[in-house]
């Protein structure tokens, strides 16, 4: 089977505003307060604010572990994305999908992408550059206890979503998963299939060039 390059069959990701009745995507002002989830306007921020309130964390009260997650998230978004949807055999189950018939991709709620971060000897500058993927696995949101009803409710609401977590590998420390809930465009019908060999080497080369530009 061919490959396609990621770099030039992109999945569209882009950003869409937090409020899930809003379909606006670009690059919006981030919430002032968790730094994480982005906005068209001050009334969408009020209008998601129910659901959000759960989430929000202040920046300042979130753990060092959880800023650089933070960091590193936000420079490689789009290639998880891209990663999840490889993962959730998307393209075989869902693409194909149209009009009402693409809830079906609901059924993926019960699962999220499980990711481990190992810390970077000798990152270069930026929080961004502190971690680095080392192994993921699809695993059952159930796992995730008591958040498992609300985080698969915020699924739902924003549709179409994922949900990825993050944990920094500790030897023989407790496994902490920070969870981050990502809405996606749906690919249109003549974007192709990336492949999961392509998306992993799309994230070694873009933390590589993030390092060796932090080092410059």
């Amino acid at each position: 089977m061919s490959h396609h390059d990621v770099s030039s069959t992109p999945v569209p990701t882009g950003s869409r505003c937090g409020n899930p009745q809003c379909r606006l995507a670009g690059d919006f002002r981030r919430c002032g307060r968790c730094k994480m989830r982005s906005y068209c306007s001050t009334a969408c921020q009020q209008l998601d604010w129910s659901l959000h309130r759960q989430w929000c964390t202040p920046s300042s009260e979130a753990s060092h572990d959880e800023r650089l997650i933070t960091k590193y998230h936000a420079k490689h978004r789009n290639l998880y994305i891209a990663f999840v949807l490889e993962a959730f055999d998307f393209f075989t189950h869902f693409h194909h999908l149209d009009g009402d018939n693409q809830t079906a991709f609901n059924r993926t709620n019960v699962y999220f992408l499980h990711v481990l971060l190992t810390r970077v000897e000798n990152p270069g500058r930026g929080r961004h550059n502190k971690l680095e993927f080392s192994a993921a696995k699809v695993r059952s949101v159930y796992e995730l206890g008591d958040r498992r009803e609300s985080l698969q409710q915020r699924l739902e609401s924003r549709f179409p979503s994922i949900l990825i977590g993050y944990t920094v590998f500790e030897p023989l420390s407790e496994v902490r998963v920070t969870t981050i809930t990502m809405q996606f465009e749906w690919p249109p019908s003549n974007i192709q299939r990336p492949g999961m060999d392509n998306v992993l080497r799309a994230i070694y080369d873009s933390e590589a060039a993030l390092q060796a530009a932090g080092r410059a």
